[in-house]
């Protein structure tokens, strides 16, 4: 029998008065009770102790209310640091799932007031005959939601009711797997008021390749395609230190069973990279071509939208490490048309990075470069960046309990200085300091200048001079059973067109949390807005949760706030007062077939009123309920044969 694949470590001795759980007893209220003791508390969710033809993915365990340390070990391996607490829930999600056979699940208690143990021994994949490396599965689910709305204005409204099935099916023999994943939706308050495929996606494994079809993904060098997910099919096939990829895919995002094929606006890809053995580290290379049509395009440099376009680009890019600096550069050519309805036609350009890192005497030094010519593009990448030159530094470096950073960078549009549009310059600058000595609060301050400018304006042009500033502050302590941060912002933009705004904004926050199920956080919020010209404005906000767990499977949540707006010349005297409490009971349990359904039940109000001191017959108020049931099932299994 094969042991699952996790990490392996040495048991012998389990210390006791290990780091505890949590910090006090789960409890919501006043007078904490004492702490149960751990023998009757444990309790195995999943999987569930039967034979079964499941994949099992995660193990789930029910501590109750205990909250000593505990120890998990499954099959003998301790996966304790692997372990995440979800309410009275210990969650460990397995990389691989358990292999079919026995596997022996064991939870230890190691609190001398507490001292507990449980055993649970669980059968994967016993249905069906063992042996032949065959195998069909399913790691499917189905959610369900339906809400009602009542309240003082609504009147005869329907219930909204929703549901969405995740398909994922699939064979094994071998080295060889079919698998087809599927998503279908529907909503009653849709227009169409029916169930619609969101998605599909089949493919074909073997080895070290697949053949896949649906809604795929393909992935080149940054600048001609750095992630394109559409319709439409990619053969990959990885092995010996490298990566290819072939794909055709539509052009444009394609729903519903259409096969988004077509020969038309379709796109044809090529990737491939390959990982050389360096000294440092290894030296990876990777080349990608893009050819096809693009329905429209937007670049981020010459802020356009632009008509349907058709071209082709190349890009070649190598990353590594070499005597101590880290390097990665690309190239790429592109010979785009981006108005296939007529214009100049098709235009060849260039676009190259490069970024460095490096430490040196104890400073970490990075460096970025970008270069974008005017008609540089690519149909897999149409909001990239173009007609562009920038390159920016940064260093940083601590010392003791404090960390020092600075940041430079510089971009230049119109790289070709084309008469027809000015020259835009953009600088930025900043600084960040930060102190954290263990048991005082940890300080940050940081400034940021940013300086735009505009040079060989056509004429009628006005000419561009900005300057902005910005200086930020933060003091944030955290103690055994409180939290608090305390944060300032100032800032002033100096446009040479309008004048000068400045914007001051303050806030603190407290959260308190005296047991592991109880959290109240209050803040308080202010800004003030000075702009160019006209009156300022002030805005107060004080807000109010509350998170709080009454039962194992029954949670409480509340917030209020009290928003107030006022100008300087009494323009603007409002205030708005917002409060809601929502009541959810979440179930969880086990069907004879799949596994473990969940069903959460929630009863929520909210109060919504808006008051203006200038005008009452601008206030209104309204109460409102929502009453909403929600539903998962998945459908999760394997038969060997």
């Amino acid at each position: 029998m094969e042991r699952p694949r996790i990490p392996r470590r040495a048991v012998s001795v389990i210390i006791a008065g290990a780091t505890l759980w949590g910090g006090g007893p789960a409890w919501c209220g006043s007078g904490a009770p004492p702490v149960p003791a751990v023998n009757a508390q444990l309790r195995l969710v999943s999987p569930p102790q039967r034979p079964g033809n499941r994949l099992v993915r995660r193990v789930v365990l029910d501590i109750g209310e205990y909250r000593g340390p505990l120890v998990l070990l499954i099959d003998g391996a301790d996966v304790s640091s692997l372990v995440r607490r979800e309410g009275n829930r210990l969650v460990y999600e397995i990389d691989q799932p358990l292999q079919p056979g026995e596997h022996r699940i064991q939870l230890l208690s190691t609190d001398p007031a507490g001292p507990g143990r449980a055993d649970w021994n669980v059968a994967i994949g016993a249905i069906g005959k063992q042996g032949g490396g065959r195998e069909i599965y399913s790691r499917s689910g189905l959610s369900a939601s339906a809400s009602q709305v009542f309240g003082d204005k609504v009147r005869g409204s329907q219930v909204a009711a929703s549901a969405s099935l995740n398909v994922d099916v699939g064979a094994k023999s071998g080295p060889a797997e079919l698998e087809a994943k599927g998503s279908f939706a529907y909503a009653n308050t849709a227009p169409a008021d029916k169930i619609e495929p969101s998605s599909y996606l089949a493919e074909l494994k073997y080895a070290g390749g697949s053949l896949a079809f649906g809604d795929v993904s393909f992935r080149g060098t940054p600048l001609t395609a750095p992630s394109l997910a559409r319709r439409g099919a990619v053969v990959s096939v990885v092995g010996a230190g490298t990566t290819a990829q072939v794909a055709q895919v539509s052009s444009n995002p394609v729903t519903g069973w259409e096969t988004g094929l077509s020969s038309k606006e379709r796109i044809v890809a090529a990737s491939a990279s390959h990982d050389f053995a360096g000294a440092e580290a290894p030296l990876r290379v990777s080349v990608s071509y893009v050819d096809g049509d693009a329905p429209g395009a937007s670049g981020a440099g010459v802020s356009t939208v632009e008509g349907a376009a058709n071209g082709r680009a190349a890009g070649v890019q190598g990353t590594g490490r070499l005597w101590g600096t880290g390097i990665t550069a690309e190239a790429a050519w592109s010979r785009y048309d981006p108005d296939t309805g007529g214009g100049s036609g098709a235009e060849g350009d260039k676009a190259a990075t490069l970024q460095v890192d490096r430490a040196i005497a104890g400073i970490n030094w990075s460096g970025n470069y970008l270069y974008a010519g005017p008609d540089f593009a690519s149909v897999a990448n149409p909001g990239a960046t173009r007609d562009r030159q920038q390159f920016g530094l940064s260093a940083g470096t601590g010392f003791g309990v404090s960390t020092l950073s600075a940041s430079f960078s510089r971009s230049r549009d119109n790289v070709e200085d084309e008469p027809s549009r000015p020259v835009v310059t953009n600088d930025s600058y900043g600084a960040t300091y930060a102190l954290s000595v263990p048991s005082w609060p940890a300080l940050s301050l940081s400034y940021l200048r940013g300086m735009v400018k505009s040079a060989s304006e056509p004429a009628d042009t006005p000419h561009t001079k900005n300057t902005s500033d910005t200086v930020s502050g933060a003091l944030s302590y955290a103690g055994g059973v409180w939290s608090a941060n305390l944060s300032s912002n100032w800032s002033m933009l100096d446009d040479g067109q309008a004048g000068a705004s400045k914007t001051l904004s303050e806030q603190l926050a407290v959260t308190l949390q005296p047991w592991a199920s109880f959290s109240l956080s209050p803040s308080l919020a202010f800004t003030r807005s000075d702009p160019a010209s006209g009156p300022s404005q002030d805005t107060r906000l004080g807000t109010l949760t509350l998170s709080c767990t009454l039962l194992e499977s029954l949670t409480l949540d509340g917030q209020a706030a009290l928003t107030q707006n006022d100008a300087s010349d009494g323009s603007v005297d409002s205030e708005q007062r917002n409060a809601s409490v929502r009541l959810s009971w979440a179930a969880q349990w086990a069907t004879k077939f799949f596994l473990a359904r969940q069903a959460t039940l929630s009863l929520s109000f909210s109060y919504d009123q808006q008051i203006d001191h200038r005008d009452s017959s601008q206030d209104q108020s309204s109460v409102s309920g929502l009453l909403g049931l929600s539903v998962f099932a998945p459908f999760e299994g394997s038969y060997q044969f």
